[in-house]
C-alpha cells in the first residue's frame, strides 16, 4: 500500500498538516486568525493566495498569512507552469517566514514538517513534528515520520497512543491502520479502515484504497475488487477535487488487480482534468508517469511508453541531486530501471529504499511495475530482508504490548 499523504490543497484526502488551534498572541491578532481560519478552507490557490495577501495587507506580521501563501505557492509549484520552480521557491521562503514569526506554533511546524517531507527532508521533518506541544496531537506527524524512516515500533507506539486518547478520531484510526498494516497486523488495520468507513459522513476514498491492500496482502482479492468496484461507481457521487481523486486512486489499484485498460482510462482522465498535476514519489512509491509508462507499454504504445520513462527518470534524478531523502525516489527509479530491462540498476534503487525505511513488503512483493524482477535472487533477497526488519519491530512491539 502506499500512504496517501496529502496531495495539498487541491485534494480532500488524509493530510499530514496539523488543524491545529493555535491561539492568537494579541488581541489584535483575533480577528486576522479568525480570518485565517475561514480561509483554511478555499481550494483554489489562486484564491488562497488573495486571501493571503489581504491579511499582509493588515499585519506583515502575521505568521498565518504567510502559512497561506506557502500553501497556495506549493499547490502552484505541483501544477504545469514555466515559473513552477519560482514557485517552489517561493513556498519555502513564506514557509521560512511564518517559522521566524512564531517558530513555535503548531500550525507553522506543521507546514514547515509537511514541506519538508514532500521535498524529502524527512529528518528535518521529523524534528520540526517533535517540536510540536504534544498537547496538540502530534502523535500523527510523528508516527507518519517515523513510519517513513523505517522506526516501525517508534511509529507503532505514537499511533497506538494516539489511539487510545482519540479512539474515534479518523486521522488516529488512519495512521495507527497503516502502522498496523506495514507490520502485518492485518486484522487490526482492517477493523481501523472499517471503522472510518462505518463512522464516515462523506466518502472515505483512503480507507477503501488501504483497505483494498489489506484484503490484497491476505489473498482475499474477492474483497479488494470490491473495493476497486466502490471506487469507480462512488467517483461520480464525490465532490470537486475528491471526484478526479477518484480516478487517481483507482488507477492505482486497477494496476495492483489487473485491470490495465481501466486503470490508463482512469490515470489519462486524472491527468488531463488536472493539467499533468505531479504527485511527488512519496505518495505512492513512483511518479504518475512512471505508472503512466507501465500501463502504455501494456497497451503496446511503446514510443509513449519510452517517453514517460524518460521523464520519470530525469525528474528522480534531479530530486536525488536535491538532496531528496525519501525512498519514494529511490523506489520510482528501480520502477524505472525493472520497466527498462536494467535489472542491476533496478535492485541497486530498491536496497537502498529498504536502507532509507521502505518496508511494504507487501506492496513490493504485488507491485506488477517490477514484474520484470520478481524472479530474482535478488529481488528475494530483498523482500526476506524486509521481512526480517520488520520481524524484529514485531518482538519489540509484543514485548510492549504485553
Amino acid at each position: 500500500m502506499h500512504k496517501s499523504k496529502t496531495l495539498l490543497i487541491l485534494f480532500t484526502l488524509c493530510s499530514s498538516v496539523l488543524k491545529a488551534q493555535d491561539k492568537p498572541k494579541n488581541v489584535s491578532q483575533t480577528s486576522l486568525y479568525q480570518s485565517y481560519i475561514e480561509a483554511r478552507a478555499l481550494k483554489s490557490p489562486d484564491s488562497l493566495l488573495i486571501k493571503a495577501q489581504e491579511l499582509l495587507k493588515q499585519d506583515a506580521q502575521f505568521p498565518f498569512a504567510w502559512v497561506l501563501m506557502g500553501k497556495a505557492y506549493n499547490t502552484k509549484s505541483q501544477m504545469p507552469h514555466p515559473k513552477r520552480e519560482v514557485f517552489a521557491d517561493s513556498a519555502k521562503i513564506a514557509a521560512q517566514k511564518a517559522l521566524e514569526l512564531d517558530p513555535e506554533s503548531a500550525e507553522v511546524l506543521s507546514f514547515v514538517a509537511l514541506l519538508d517531507f514532500l521535498d524529502g527532508h524527512i529528518n528535518s521533518s521529523r524534528k520540526h513534528q517533535y517540536r510540536i506541544d504534544t498537547t496538540l496531537e502530534l502523535s500523527r506527524g510523528l508516527s507518519f515520520n517515523n513510519l517513513n524512516e523505517g522506526r516501525l515500533t517508534e511509529a507503532y507506539k505514537w499511533s497506538d497512543a494516539a489511539l487510545t486518547a482519540y479512539p474515534d478520531a479518523a486521522w488516529a484510526l488512519r495512521y495507527h491502520g497503516l502502522n498496523a498494516y506495514t507490520l502485518g497486523f492485518y486484522e487490526e488495520a482492517e477493523r481501523c479502515f472499517q471503522k472510518i468507513n462505518s463512522t464516515a459522513e462523506n466518502i472515505d476514498l483512503d480507507a477503501h484504497y488501504k483497505l483494498a491492500h489489506v484484503y490484497m496482502a491476505t489473498d482475499q482479492n474477492e474483497k479488494a475488487i470490491e473495493q476497486y468496484h466502490l471506487f469507480r461507481e462512488r467517483r461520480y457521487y464525490a465532490e470537486n477535487r475528491m471526484h478526479l481523486s477518484a480516478f487517481l486512486f483507482a488507477s492505482q489499484l486497477g494496476m495492483f488487480l489487473g485491470n490495465n485498460e481501466e486503470a490508463l482510462e482512469d490515470l489519462s482522465f486524472f491527468l488531463k482534468e488536472t493539467h499533468n498535476y505531479w504527485v511527488p514519489p512519496q505518495v505512492f512509491g513512483y511518479q504518475l508517469t512512471t505508472l503512466m509508462a507501465f500501463l502504455q507499454q501494456k497497451a503496446g504504445k511503446n514510443i509513449e511508453s519510452n517517453l514517460a520513462l524518460s521523464q520519470s527518470q530525469k525528474k528522480a534524478e534531479a530530486l536525488l541531486a536535491q538532496e531528496n531523502e525519501g525512498y519514494g525516489v529511490q523506489l520510482d527509479l528501480a520502477a524505472v530501471y525493472a520497466l527498462e530491462g536494467k535489472d542491476e540498476l533496478a535492485m541497486q534503487h530498491l536496497s537502498q529504499a529498504v536502507e532509507k525505511g521502505f518496508r511494504d513488503a507487501e506492496w513490493l512483493k504485488r507491485n506488477p511495475l517490477f514484474e520484470s524482477v520478481k524472479e530474482t535472487e535478488q529481488f528475494n533477497n530483498i523482500l526476506k530482508h524486509i521481512k526480517a526488519l520488520i520481524h524484529a519491530d514485531v518482538k519489540k512491539i509484543n514485548l510492549i504490548r504485553k
